[in-house]
C-alpha cells in the first residue's frame, strides 16, 4: 500500500525526502521569476493511527509520538465518515444514521472549540446539522463521501530506510494524514472494519468482506432465507383471501 507522509521540522525525524514538484513547459513563464518550493525531510504516519482511533483505543500514542493533538470535532467527523464508508460497502442503511450522529457531535464540538459565546449556538449547531442530512439525502452516501474526502497529492519520495525512490500520500499534518489514511480504506483489504452481524469490530482480509468469520455469515445468511421464507408465507396468506 501507497504509505502516508508528513513533513518535520527535526531532521533528525525524518525517514527520508520529498522531492518538490517542478512546473511543467506551459508553466514556467509563470514560475521562473519564483521561488519553487524545497524538498521536505517526511516520516511515515502508519495505518495502525486511524485504526487505533477508530478501535478508540491507544489513540493517545499516536498523538504523543507525532506531537499533534486530534480536536474532538475531527475525531467525530473521521468516526462518521468510516461509518459511511462502511454504509456503502456493506449497504446498510443504520450506518447512514450513525453517520449523521457523529456529524451532530462534531457540529457541537465546533462550537465549543471556537469559544464563542452567542445565545443562538444550539440554533447555529442544529442549522448546520440539517445541512449536513440534508447533502446526504440529496447526493446519497457516495457522492457525500467523494465531497468529504479529497484525493490526496501523490508524490515521490526517497525512502531513506529502504534506500528506495518510492510514491507517498502527502499530508500537510497528523490530523490530515487520517482523512488520507481513510481515503485509502476504500481499496486497502487490511482495513478495519464492522461485522454486518453481530457489529463486532475486525480487521478484514479483502476489500469485500462484510463478516468477521465464516459463523457470521452462515447466520446472516441463514437470517436472510428465513426473513424470505417468512414473507414468501405472508404473501402466500393474502392471496388464499
Amino acid at each position: 500500500m501507497i504509505p502516508v507522509i508528513i513533513p518535520v521540522e527535526k531532521r533528525s525525524l525524518a525517514e527520508g525526502i520529498a522531492f518538490a514538484d517542478l512546473p511543467n513547459i506551459s508553466e514556467y513563464a509563470y514560475w521562473q521569476d519564483k521561488l519553487l518550493s524545497e524538498d521536505t525531510p517526511v516520516r511515515v504516519v502508519p495505518r495502525q493511527a486511524l485504526q487505533a482511533l477508530l478501535r478508540q483505543k491507544g489513540f493517545n500514542r499516536y498523538e504523543r509520538q507525532f506531537g499533534q493533538a486530534v480536536s474532538e470535532s475531527t475525531r467525530a467527523r473521521l468516526l462518521g465518515l468510516w461509518k459511511l464508508v462502511e454504509a456503502v460497502r456493506s449497504g446498510t442503511p443504520a450506518k447512514q444514521t450513525e453517520y449523521l450522529g457523529y456529524m451532530f457531535a462534531a457540529r457541537k464540538a465546533d462550537r465549543k472549540e471556537a469559544k464563542v459565546k452567542r445565545s443562538d449556538a444550539e440554533a447555529i449547531v442544529r442549522i448546520l446539522f440539517e445541512r449536513d442530512q440534508d447533502v446526504l439525502k440529496k447526493h446519497g452516501p457516495i457522492s457525500t463521501l467523494r465531497r468529504s474526502l479529497p484525493m490526496p497529492p501523490l508524490v515521490l519520495w526517497w525512502n531513506e530506510r529502504e534506500r528506495i525512490l518510492v510514491p507517498g500520500i502527502f499530508s500537510a499534518s497528523f490530523t490530515d494524514s487520517l482523512f488520507a489514511h481513510l481515503f485509502l480504506t476504500l481499496q486497502n483489504p487490511e482495513s478495519w472494519a464492522t461485522c454486518v452481524n453481530c457489529k463486532r469490530q475486525y480487521s478484514r482480509t479483502k476489500v469485500t468482506q462484510l463478516f468477521c468469520s465464516a459463523r457470521c455469515s452462515s447466520r446472516e445468511r441463514k437470517a436472510r432465507q428465513r426473513r424470505k421464507e417468512k414473507e414468501g408465507a405472508t404473501h402466500g396468506t393474502h392471496k388464499a383471501r
